[in-house]
C-alpha cells in the first residue's frame, strides 16, 4: 500500500470521526432527552385494558383494591360493595391513550422531586402508586402519579421505564387511594312523601313526632298539634324534598346489629303516595376521641362528626290493577292501561334496586338529616308577637 493511499484512508477516518462527534454534539445540544418515551407518544407503549382484573391504588396512608368479579367491579375494602364502573373505565382508557407532554431524564431516585417519594408520609409528597393486574395476579403495568405540573397535567412514571419521568396531558384527578372515592353512587330516591314519623332514641316503637299531608302538593300537618301550633315553613319545605336523589358519603364497615340496637339510634318511617315505605335507622357518629396519651389539660371537646350511620329497609304496596275511569272509550282505556303498566314496571324496578341497599350501613351527611334529628318543639313555628308599641307623645 502506497504512502498516498494510507494518508487518504486516514483522512477518511478523521472525517467520519468528526462527523459522528458532530452529530452527537448536535443531538445533545437540541435538548431532546434520551428517554424511552418522547413528547407526543403514549405514556405506555402498550396497555392491555381488557386484561386488567384488579387495580390497587396505594397512597401514603390509604390503599384501595378494585376487583373485577362476575357481578362487576367491586371495592374490596368496603366489603365488596359495587364500584363505579364509569370511573374505572375512564382510568383504564385514559392510561391507554394518555400522551407525553414533556420527557425528563431522571432515574427513580429523582422521584421525590416530583412528588413520588416512597418514604414520604404525606399524600402530596408520596403520590399514588397504581398497580394493574390480570386475574392470575400477573402485573400488567405499574404507574406512579406524582405532583400536578405547573403547566397542566401531572408528573408520572412507568415503573418499568427507568429512563425518565414524564409530564402527561392528563392529571388523573379521580385516581384517589381512598376507597370511598370508588363507590357506585346510586342510592335511594324518595319522591312524593306522604308522611314522616320519627321515634325517640333507643325506642323505635315510641313516636316522638309525626307529620302527614293529604297529597304531594299540600303542606304537612303535625300530629297532635294544638290550634296555635304550625310547622315552621323551613321545616315544611325541607320535609317535602327529604332524601330526594339522596347521596351517601361512604359505606361503613360498622356492624349492622350495633347500629340497630344502639340506644342513641332513632327510627324514621317515611311513606310515599306511590306506596313505598322507607324505614331508616339513624345513629349520629360519636365524636372522635383524642388518644389519652395526646390529650392535654384544658383541651376543648372533640368536634361532632359530620356524618350519621344509616341502615334502611324498603318495602312497597304497589297496585296490581288500575282504577278505570267511567265512560272510557276503548282507545282511552288502552292508552291508560299501557301508561299504568309502564309506570308499574318502573316502580317495581325502583323497589328491587333500593332493596339492594338493605343490610348495609351507610354514612350520610348529617346536614341532610338535620330535620329528622330535631325534637318536636323545634319543628313548631315561633308565635308572632302581636303587641304594639305605646304611643309616643305628651
Amino acid at each position: 500500500m502506497s504512502k498516498q493511499t494510507v494518508l487518504t484512508l486516514w483522512s477518511l477516518v478523521v472525517i467520519l470521526t468528526i462527523s459522528v462527534l458532530s452529530l452527537k454534539w448536535r443531538q445533545g445540544d437540541s435538548g431532546e432527552p434520551q428517554t424511552e418515551r418522547r413528547r407526543g407518544q403514549t405514556l405506555l407503549e402498550s396497555f392491555a385494558v381488557t386484561d386488567v382484573a384488579k387495580i390497587t391504588l396505594k397512597g401514603a396512608k390509604e390503599s384501595t383494591t378494585l376487583q373485577r368479579t362476575e357481578k362487576g367491579w367491586q371495592v374490596v375494602e368496603r366489603g365488596g360493595y359495587d364500584a363505579n364502573f364509569n370511573q374505572i373505565n375512564n382510568l383504564l382508557r385514559t392510561l391507554e391513550m394518555v400522551k407525553v407532554n414533556q420527557a425528563i431524564e431522571a432515574g427513580p431516585t429523582y422521584g421525590a422531586r416530583f412528588g413520588m417519594d416512597p418514604q414520604a408520609t404525606s399524600e402530596s409528597e408520596r403520590g399514588v402508586k397504581i398497580t394493574f393486574r390480570k386475574a392470575d395476579d400477573t402485573i400488567v403495568a405499574t404507574v406512579l402519579l406524582g405532583k400536578d405540573s405547573s403547566g397542566g397535567g401531572r408528573f408520572v412514571r412507568n415503573a418499568e421505564d427507568t429512563t425518565g419521568i414524564y409530564v402527561t396531558s392528563e392529571s388523573f384527578p379521580a385516581a384517589s387511594p381512598q376507597a370511598k372515592s370508588w363507590l357506585e353512587e346510586d342510592f335511594i330516591d324518595i319522591q312524593k312523601i306522604q308522611s314522616v314519623a320519627v321515634s325517640t332514641p333507643g325506642n323505635p316503637k315510641k313516636i316522638e313526632w309525626r307529620v302527614a299531608r293529604a297529597n304531594e302538593n299540600a303542606d304537612f300537618g303535625l300530629d297532635g298539634a294544638k290550634k296555635e301550633e304550625t310547622i315552621d315553613s323551613t321545616a315544611n319545605s325541607t320535609l317535602k324534598t327529604l332524601l330526594a336523589s339522596a347521596r351517601f358519603q361512604d359505606v361503613s364497615m360498622k356492624n349492622l346489629k350495633e347500629v340497630l340496637e344502639d340506644k342513641q339510634s332513632r327510627v324514621v318511617t317515611i311513606t310515599t303516595t306511590e306506596g313505598f315505605t322507607y324505614e331508616l335507622t339513624i345513629l349520629p357518629k360519636p365524636a372522635t376521641a383524642v388518644p389519652q396519651a395526646l390529650a392535654q389539660p384544658g383541651d376543648a371537646p372533640p368536634p361532632a362528626e359530620e356524618n350519621c350511620y344509616v341502615a334502611l329497609q324498603v318495602s312497597a304496596k304497589l297496585p296490581t290493577e288500575r282504577v278505570k275511569a267511567k265512560d272510557e272509550t276503548p282507545d282511552a282505556a288502552k292508552a291508560a292501561e299501557e301508561e299504568f303498566q309502564t309506570k308499574l314496571k318502573t316502580l317495581k324496578e325502583k323497589l328491587q334496586k333500593e332493596q339492594g341497599f338493605q343490610g348495609k350501613v351507610f354514612e350520610i351527611a348529617q346536614y341532610s338529616l338535620e330535620t329528622l334529628l330535631k325534637p318536636r318543639k323545634d319543628l313548631i313555628q315561633a308565635p308572632t308577637n302581636q303587641a304594639t308599641s305605646p304611643p309616643v307623645g305628651p
